[in-house]
């Protein structure tokens, strides 16, 4: 791993060990809720119905996804093109993005096109662009069919759970 890859796996480590300790603290939450109430601008208090425990789960479940997705993402890119294993953390970062640009997308439900045309614009840095734009489809497929597999394994156990 070079050099410059190394520092980015460390800052980013800490900074992700730090948002988690910081949503950790009661204190700080109950400070974020008055301060989106101010900003919200609404008369009514925000209370989060979640303990620390709970949103440092969260937290970490998120975190554990995204660290998963881009692994796919890097060894779904990795099958279709000839990449070094130094990019392996830059494309947890390209999910991300992508993740994160589809989910603030207001016009496109769960950011459908948008995270595809995001991540083909990011990972086309490192690979041909008609080969980013294959992988980013492939790869949205998917996410689609585990999805699929976690709510069908999901309603199979609650259908069970029901009838006992």
């Amino acid at each position: 791993v070079q050099k410059g890859n190394f520092a980015l796996i460390i800052f980013m480590t800490a900074l992700l060990t730090a948002v988690i300790l910081l949503f950790g603290n009661k204190k700080f939450v109950d400070l974020l809720s008055r301060l989106l109430q101010k900003l919200g601008g609404k008369k009514k208090i925000i209370r989060l119905n979640l303990s620390v425990n709970w949103i440092q789960i969260l937290l970490i479940s998120y975190s554990l996804q995204f660290f998963i997705d881009g692994t796919v993402l890097y060894f779904l890119s990795q099958n279709a093109t000839n990449i070094s294993v130094v990019l392996y953390p830059l494309f947890i970062a390209i999910f991300t993005i992508a993740w994160l640009a589809g989910f603030i997308t207001i016009f496109a439900p769960s950011g459908l096109g948008v995270q595809e045309v995001t991540l083909a614009a990011l990972l086309s840095v490192y690979i041909p662009f008609a080969v980013a734009s294959l992988i980013a489809i492939v790869f949205r497929l998917l996410l689609l069919i585990s999805e699929i597999l976690l709510i069908s394994i999901i309603f199979i156990k609650d259908r069970k759970f029901k009838n006992i």
